[in-house]
């Protein structure tokens, strides 16, 4: 799971919790999830390499710790993103949303016009062309930060 390159080497037992907490009902697993997840231990103080440090963090249920190691990281990348940025950066985290609220595949392009009618629908409180050159700037971190693929 995380090779000696990484040099970040998990407890096997807590790899196969991981492991469950991420596949899905078809025993699939996301990459990006496995990739946030993966960070999200890593950026523990000190990082969460064994079960019992990981159950006494996150609880025993591995979704319910999925979750929160998702949460983390998605609320990091909102700090990242800076304060004057937050609202633009709540809407493409939205967007990349479906009407389930569940993550759905769109493309940078698709996202931009998500963002445009949030706008419209006054969700938000930035001018259209603020909003447009602020969103490409967002997409573009967020596209860093491996949460969006380009077109």
């Amino acid at each position: 799971m995380f090779d000696k390159r990484a040099k970040f080497n998990l407890e096997p037992k807590l790899i196969d919790v991981i492991v469950d907490g991420l596949a899905d009902e078809g025993n699939k697993i996301r990459p990006i999830e496995l990739q946030v997840v993966g960070s999200q231990l890593q950026e523990e103080k000190p990082p969460i390499k064994t079960l019992d440090r990981f159950q006494k963090k996150f609880g025993i249920n591995p979704q319910e710790a999925k979750e929160k190691l998702i949460k983390k990281f998605l609320e990091q990348v909102i700090v990242d993103c800076g304060k004057k940025n937050e609202e633009t950066t709540m809407q493409i985290l939205f967007a990349l949303t479906n009407d389930n609220l569940t993550r759905a595949s769109r493309t940078q392009t698709e996202l931009l016009e998500r963002i445009e009618q949030f706008t419209k629908q006054n969700l938000l409180s930035t001018s259209n062309h603020k909003l447009d050159k602020a969103a490409k700037n967002q997409l573009d971190f967020t596209e860093k930060k491996n949460l969006i693929c380009q077109n």
